[in-house]
């Protein structure tokens, strides 16, 4: 969940909060070198949504959900923020508190109404549901989760698009259009969103061959780590509650994302399926219940010895 806390100080005043959706509304800021190849909806909505983030006053708010509404973004999310306050328990919030809260449900709105209209492009599959609740001074939102089930999807999509290509050279070009399109969006907006699929699709591009595309085993993500997965058991398991826990935290954590989500004990589960634990250790790692947490489990040489097995896919 991404939090957005009510006392964050905002990185712009009103004055530029005011010039930039002037310079929106008559378009200028497009003429700026970042939108030389010319501007799109997308380029004003990004830019307009993400102004909400700073701003604490009626007016204001008001100017810019305004400027929202015309370019088609908001009007389906109608009487969705007063649900939410009628959920909410705001009596203790004090009024310049709730313009914040409402600036920064909208933002969210926003957020998610752009990425189920991208997300309706790739697949008719439903996205996971917007989730919004108010915890302390904290606005908790599920953006996070539906953007990473974007990308995957989007990711699938395009393979599957690029596996049906009968040549060789036919998928490799496609795979380097993919990974060009992905890096000019991450350096567009300052972002490191795409960077592990750029990696990925640069090992898809190397390793294609004409019958088959590579795809990555259950549980895992990226192609090829099952294959260190199995390198890194070999050489480095010796407590296997101490170093598999490592192992899946590590695997499974937002920074090197090479593991699909599992609980403790599913991930046991598979491990034993896979013939990589015996029969008393699968009995043992059960009656534990679990791992202990990442913090709790990386040494020096753990990461020491991870780093140098999954250095191709970090």
């Amino acid at each position: 969940m991404n939090n957005y806390s009510l006392d964050r100080v905002p990185e712009f005043n009103e004055s530029e909060i005011y010039s930039t959706l002037e310079l929106i509304r008559t378009e200028k800021v497009f003429e700026l070198d970042d939108f030389i190849d010319g501007f799109t909806n997308f380029d004003k909505i990004y830019i307009t949504s993400g102004l909400l983030l700073h701003i604490t006053s009626r007016e204001l708010l008001d100017k810019t959900l305004e400027m929202l509404y015309s370019f088609g973004q908001t009007p389906q999310y109608d009487g969705q923020f007063e649900k939410f306050l009628n959920k909410a328990k705001i009596s203790s919030y004090t009024s310049d508190d709730l313009i914040r809260i409402e600036a920064f449900c909208y933002y969210a709105f926003s957020l998610y109404v752009f990425q189920k209209s991208f997300y309706k492009v790739i697949t008719k599959d439903a996205l996971p549901l917007f989730k919004l609740k108010l915890v302390g001074r904290n606005i908790q939102v599920n953006s996070d989760l539906t953007f990473d089930f974007i990308k995957r999807q989007y990711n699938q999509f395009m393979i599957d698009y690029i596996k049906k290509i009968p040549s060789v050279e036919g998928q490799k070009a496609e795979f380097n259009k993919l990974i060009y399109a992905s890096a000019e969006i991450n350096l567009k907006w300052d972002s490191d969103f795409f960077d592990n699929s750029i990696k990925n699709f640069e090992i898809l591009r190397d390793n294609t061959n004409i019958t088959q595309l590579s795809k990555a085993p259950y549980p895992f993500i990226a192609v090829g780590a099952f294959e260190l997965f199995k390198i890194y058991v070999s050489k480095y398991i010796i407590d296997p509650y101490l170093d598999f826990g490592y192992l899946k935290k590590k695997l499974e954590s937002p920074e090197i994302n090479l593991i699909s989500k599992l609980t403790d004990l599913q991930f046991v589960d598979w491990l034993k399926d896979e013939d990589l634990i015996t029969q008393k250790w699968f009995d043992a790692l059960n009656a534990k219940g679990g791992f202990n947490s990442l913090k709790k489990l990386e040494f020096g040489h753990r990461l020491n010895n991870f780093n140098v097995t999954f250095e191709k896919l970090l």
